[in-house]
């Protein structure tokens, strides 16, 4: 994650509400113990920009690594 708490929280709160991959938040643990690797997978939420270090609200969200 991108270093901030708040930012967490509402990744969380936009699987389960936006893309319904979770019914509550709890679920996230559950889901992520049962991952052994995100083969090279990364994705920067970036909600309302990027926080520290570089402190950037104009910056998007990406994903990276998607294969079939």
């Amino acid at each position: 994650m991108e270093g901030s708490i708040a930012i967490c929280a509402i990744l969380i709160n936009w699987l389960r509400d936006n893309l319904n991959i979770i019914d509550n938040p709890n679920q996230i643990n559950e889901y992520a113990i049962k991952v052994e690797s995100s083969e090279g997978l990364i994705f920067v939420p970036a909600f309302s920009g990027l926080f520290a270090p570089y402190w950037r609200m104009d910056s998007r969200g990406i994903i990276i690594g998607l294969t079939q």
